[in-house]
């Protein structure tokens, strides 16, 4: 029961990382038109952030009354930064219409270091609220 559990928390990461590299590798010309309209910064650290987001909560398999470890956030931290370094390697390697960005590397570090700080708040925030509720 518990493996299953642990599966299936992986799941909403698993789907968004392959829409993530099926949206990645198209060409811009493919892409949706709103899409198109969002700042490619903005949408760049958004996606990491909810990659960051998810990432945690696949490990905490969606259990957020308790504090994730540290670990699990800089473990998240990491993956997000390889991911999109490997998606942006790919899109100059596999593709002739997109090319490889620091700029949209360092995006993504960005958005998934914002995360990874408001879910710390949050577990700091939860931890301190917990304390206090806590009989002596």
């Amino acid at each position: 029961m518990r493996r299953a559990r642990q599966i299936l928390s992986a799941i909403p990461l698993l789907l968004w990382m392959g829409f993530v590299v099926y949206l990645s590798l198209l060409p811009a010309r493919k892409l949706p038109k709103k899409l198109l309209r969002v700042d490619d910064f903005y949408l760049h650290a958004l996606i990491h952030a909810v990659f960051v987001f998810l990432a945690v909560a696949a490990w905490t398999q969606f259990d957020f009354r308790k504090p994730a470890p540290r670990g699990v956030l800089l473990s998240s931290l990491g993956i997000s930064f390889v991911f999109g370094s490997t998606m942006e390697f790919l899109q100059s390697r596999l593709t002739t219409y997109r090319s490889a960005s620091l700029q949209d590397v360092m995006a993504n570090t960005i958005g998934a270091l914002i995360m990874a700080l408001a879910l710390l708040w949050f577990i700091r925030d939860k931890s301190k609220s917990t304390a206090l509720s806590r009989p002596n």
